[in-house]
């Protein structure tokens, strides 16, 4: 069986599976095998528990959620099934600037504030996600925030050793400061107050228009009165804007991309038909050399 240890990035996944690895002795599986981060040191892998599965994710996917073993597995993806899930949130904020670290860090793109904030990046916006999960409504779904886990990981455990139906068996110490040594662009500070510092208020402005409603309906401060003003507001459209160019830039790319792949199935299926039309012409002529050359032969006898 498979249940899902889900949320948007740099929200605290990685904590939980450190913990759980600790307390619980559990190994946990990423969907997406963490080959160029926590997968790519075996040492840090196995400090958080993490074990990479072999062939591809479908086979695995559907083997596991078959399976009557348990599978711990990290997906920032949408949700796809009504499978148990642990659902870690995190204040958006700290989240986006974590992510536009670890994007420009890990994905070697350079991406801004107000481009993450208007969720033109890879799983798209912080509030679409949690949207979609809908964690305090959603069946069979531990709701944790990452801010109570860093006040009480012992609590935490707790939660998590009880939704699972396990006991605690170890220490759930974290040894962050340890994999923030070994790994500093992965494991950064941890701390949200440091990520938020990163805002101006421009893009704190953009940040309430996307996501304060979100924010207040999971208990977070939206930062400032629903009411914006006019010397906030306009800087923030300023940065909207540059933002949507750069949204914009974006999905221009994703649309080269597709225009590359239909040209080449375009071009797949033109040489496709050439090779026929080619070998039609072939066979014609083939018939025509045998019937003349028939024809030949009769006429010498």
């Amino acid at each position: 069986m498979i249940i899902w240890l889900a949320s948007y990035p740099r929200s605290g996944n990685t904590l939980i599976r450190l913990l759980v690895s600790q307390a619980l002795g559990l190994r946990t599986y990423s969907q997406y095998n963490d080959r160029n981060d926590l997968g790519a040191d075996p040492d840090v892998a196995a400090t958080v528990g993490h074990v990479s599965y072999e062939g591809k994710w479908s086979a695995f996917y559907k083997q596991a959620r078959a399976g009557d073993d348990l599978h711990l597995v990290k997906t920032h993806d949408y949700p796809r099934d009504e499978e148990k899930a642990i659902y870690v949130l995190r204040d958006g904020r700290s989240s986006i600037v974590s992510y536009r670290h670890y994007i420009e860090s890990f994905g070697g793109q350079a991406v801004s504030l107000a481009q993450t904030i208007l969720g033109a990046v890879p799983f798209g916006g912080w509030s679409d996600h949690v949207k979609a999960w809908r964690p305090l409504q959603r069946p069979n779904t531990l709701f944790l925030k990452y801010e109570d886990i860093v006040a009480n990981r012992e609590g935490a455990i707790a939660e998590i050793a009880r939704f699972l139906g396990l006991e605690v068996a170890g220490s759930a110490v974290s040894q962050f400061d340890e994999l923030h040594a070994k790994e500093p662009n992965f494991f950064r500070s941890g701390s949200n107050t440091r990520n938020i510092e990163e805002f101006d208020e421009s893009h704190l402005a953009l940040f309430r228009m996307f996501h304060g409603k979100t924010m207040a309906s999971y208990g977070y401060d939206r930062g400032a009165d629903d009411l914006i003003q006019a010397d906030v507001l306009l800087p923030a459209i300023e940065t909207m804007r540059a933002g949507l160019l750069e949204m914009s830039g974006y999905h221009n790319i994703i649309r080269q991309k597709e225009e590359l792949t239909g040209n080449l199935r375009n071009s797949n299926k033109l040489l496709a038909d050439a090779t026929a039309v080619a070998e039609h012409l072939r066979k014609e002529r083939a018939e025509k050399d045998n019937t003349h050359a028939a024809k030949l032969r009769e006429k010498d006898k």
